[in-house]
């Protein structure tokens, strides 16, 4: 991509003359033209075998009923008991925008009955029974959760925790008559996990996520140094984030981006706008980018200079030496040279020309390089070789510039760049399939070239840290 950069902004530094120009992708800017919308869809998937593990460490391992170790839950006038309850491994299983949480609890109990008619006892409590505790284990049951989840347009989560049915493994029955108590005990296993079913979707439906989207969207309008050959700014308009869908260990989604993303040679003024709500829902994938760059003339003639200065050109046994360039506007499209030179001769002047993009060649030229008007009358009165046309001559060869060959190398090379990790556990994979050139804009103050790429580009997230 600096590679790329940098030939975006040094190709209208000094353009080509080529022997025959095919019809011309060449603008006269006579007003506003707008960017095409560029399109950046990221298809990304995430394995969630980290996340499985940080729910495994999360999620409560041992519940029990209030009290315990000492004191009794009294649902009924005739029956009281406390117990422990410790759940085993998490088995989680993800379809679409489901999840399943299951595992298997271990409980054990003690109890103690009595007579009641009603509210009113007729006898003391028996004895202390237990179940699921020494010799015998304890007794199973099996208890879990479905969620399911979605991230709505004004990024808020829309989330609905369910309790599965719990199924008991093992019967419970307690006292000397085998009094079956199990259906007990899971009606309160099952108040318990409702309690927590309802504290994890509130806490769902608590977040918005709209601060943190806010930051990212203020970053993509912010400019950004671009390796010393300009500054770039992406310009985003639009922002989607496709549903998630999950599939066992591996999550699903694709994010996306539409903007118009500009370079300039020189700063530009951040700009602070609000992030729109997303939008576009369904899963996408590969990129088709528009850019500008937009080159003013000072700048360019920076670059021009940092070409030229210093170069030498012989000509029928004299010699001239470039000391200082700059560019220009003229009318009609044309861009005008400015040169200052020493040597056999000392002395200013000017050439014009017409900035040409020949799409069809691969090539950027500058047509009908010539002296300028006034250039010819100081010519005559001075050096007349400078005027043989020898010297224009000798400046075409640092005017030509094909870039076809430039733009497969600069292709191969962003191929081995969307191909390799980013940071320890993401990686990416990708491929730039085009880079052209369109057109070069042609302005008062400055010029603009605007290029197309497009490809595939896919993330790959297989170690998340936490």
């Amino acid at each position: 991509m600096k590679r790329f950069l940098t030939l975006l902004l040094l190709i209208p530094a000094f353009l080509v003359k080529a022997q025959e120009i095919r019809p011309s992708d060449t603008l006269i800017k006579t007003g506003a033209d707008t960017l095409p919308m560029s399109d950046i869809d990221i298809p990304i998937r995430v394995n969630m075998k980290a996340l499985y593990h940080l729910m495994e460490e999360k999620v409560d391992t041992v519940y029990h009923s209030p009290g315990w170790p000492v004191a009794y839950y009294q649902p009924s006038c005739d029956t009281r008991y406390m117990y422990r309850f410790r759940r085993g491994h998490l088995r989680i299983t993800a379809l679409g925008n489901s999840m399943d949480l299951k595992f298997t609890g271990y409980y054990q109990i003690d109890a103690s009955t009595r007579l009641c008619s009603g509210t009113a006892a007729y006898s003391p409590w028996t004895p202390d029974c237990s179940c699921g505790a020494g010799k015998e284990g304890a007794r199973r049951v099996d208890v879990g959760f479905t969620m399911r989840f979605a991230l709505k347009p004004d990024y808020t989560v829309q989330a609905k925790v369910t309790r599965l049915p719990s199924t008991p493994l093992d019967k419970c029955t307690v006292c000397f008559w085998g009094q079956d108590i199990t259906n007990q005990v899971i009606a309160a296993i099952n108040a318990q996990m409702d309690t927590a079913g309802w504290g994890i979707q509130d806490t769902l439906a608590k977040l918005d996520l709209r601060p943190q989207f806010q930051q990212l969207w203020q970053k993509l309008w912010t400019s950004y140094r671009l390796y010393n050959v300009g500054y770039l700014r992406l310009q985003p308009e639009r922002l989607r984030i496709s549903d998630l869908v999950a599939r066992n260990d591996t999550l699903y989604l694709s994010v996306g981006i539409s903007g118009r993303p500009l370079i300039s040679l020189t700063p530009m003024k951040d700009t602070v706008t609000p992030v729109p709500n997303l939008s576009d829902f369904t899963p996408r994938h590969g990129f088709n980018v528009y850019l500008d760059a937009r080159l003013d003339y000072d700048s360019l003639s920076s670059i021009l200079n940092a070409q030229l200065a210093h170069q030498t050109f012989n000509v029928d046994n004299h010699s001239i030496t470039i000391d200082k360039c700059s560019l220009m506007s003229l009318d009609r499209g044309h861009i005008g040279i400015r040169m200052q030179f020493s040597g056999s001769q000392s002395g200013t002047f000017f050439l014009s020309g017409v900035p040409v993009l020949d799409t069809a060649a691969g090539i950027l030229d500058v047509t009908d390089l010539d002296y300028h008007l006034e250039t010819n009358n100081l010519l005559i009165r001075t050096a007349s070789w400078l005027f043989s046309k020898k010297i224009l001559k000798e400046l075409r060869t640092y005017t030509r510039f094909p870039i076809r060959d430039y733009l497969e190398q600069i292709r191969a090379k962003a191929n081995t760049q969307l191909n390799q990790p980013i940071v320890k556990g993401i990686h990416t994979s990708g491929q730039l399939d085009r880079i052209v050139l369109l057109r070069l804009g042609v302005g008062l103050s400055e010029m603009d070239i605007r290029c197309q790429a497009s490809g595939e580009l896919d993330v790959f997230v297989d170690n998340l840290t936490w």
